[in-house]
């Protein structure tokens, strides 16, 4: 066993560590005050660079990941939890730089396919998860959207899209009708999912009953009763603009109506 005084010391005194890997006692304390002048930080900068040592490492990485995968993704989860890690996280996530390159990243042609690949074939997986979060948080969710619906720019900005509605509504074929016309026509079941609206909620319950155009009005559809049908709040909201083939093809289901429609919408479910 090694004892204090057969430990040995360096030119300055300080005592030397001993490394089994490569057989060698080294001062922990000079090597830490060489490695912090200028010059040997340039040199390990100009070093990394190297080509072959990025090659190198990479290799090593990816070597070490694929033989202790499991342990790496176990440590990796338990750093993820700590207090200190997701604080770190969640003030950089809200950097400018982090928002725009995040932006730019699921912007691109492939994530978008896999985002729609991923929804496709997880369609019932990820409406469960959405069901239990809302119904978990749901007095915190409607606090976030009075906050965010108070805002001075979001109540610019839709009160700016409701005028381009209207002059788009002035502008193409209109009728006059009461909303509970259409939804009395439709037996109060949502054209969009064939599930019966909830008559006795209102706006914003996603349950609620709305009117919902077939053709929407931005892409030419006319305001009148063949063009309108009765969907829930939230079906509409999905549907966006889409019309009704390209709103049956981005849900990736055949859907037939279970109310009595009108000739001309029956035709264009077909």
């Amino acid at each position: 066993m090694t004892t204090t005084t057969d430990i040995p010391r360096c030119k300055r005194g300080h005592e030397k560590k001993y490394y089994p890997n490569t057989d060698r006692w080294r001062c922990r304390e000079c090597e830490k005050a060489r490695q912090s002048t200028p010059e040997w930080k340039s040199r390990r900068k100009e070093y990394r660079n190297r080509e072959d040592v990025k090659a190198n490492k990479q290799n090593y990485s990816q070597g070490y990941y694929l033989t202790n995968r499991e342990q790496v993704c176990a440590r990796q989860r338990a750093y993820n939890q700590t207090p200190d890690r997701k604080a770190r996280r969640k003030v950089y996530n809200q950097t400018p730089e982090r928002k725009a390159a995040q932006r730019a990243r699921a912007s691109t042609p492939e994530a978008k396919a896999k985002r729609k690949e991923y929804r496709d074939q997880n369609r019932d997986a990820i409406r469960a998860h959405r069901q239990e979060y809302r119904a978990q948080n749901r007095d915190a969710i409607r606090a976030q959207k009075r906050e965010y619906y108070a805002r001075p720019e979001v109540r610019a900005a839709l009160y700016a899209r409701n005028i381009r509605r209207k002059k788009l509504i002035k502008g193409a074929e209109c009728e006059v009708f009461q909303r509970e016309e259409v939804f009395i026509r439709d037996d109060w079941l949502c054209g969009l999912c064939g599930e019966p609206t909830d008559p006795t909620v209102e706006y914003p319950h996603p349950h609620s009953p709305s009117l919902d155009h077939l053709l929407p009005v931005t892409r030419g559809g006319s305001h009148t009763r063949e063009n309108a049908i009765c969907a829930h709040l939230g079906c509409n909201i999905q549907k966006n603009n889409r019309t009704f083939e390209e709103w049956c093809e981005y849900r990736g289901v055949r859907i037939v109506s279970r109310f009595h429609v009108m000739s001309s919408v029956s035709n264009f479910i077909g």
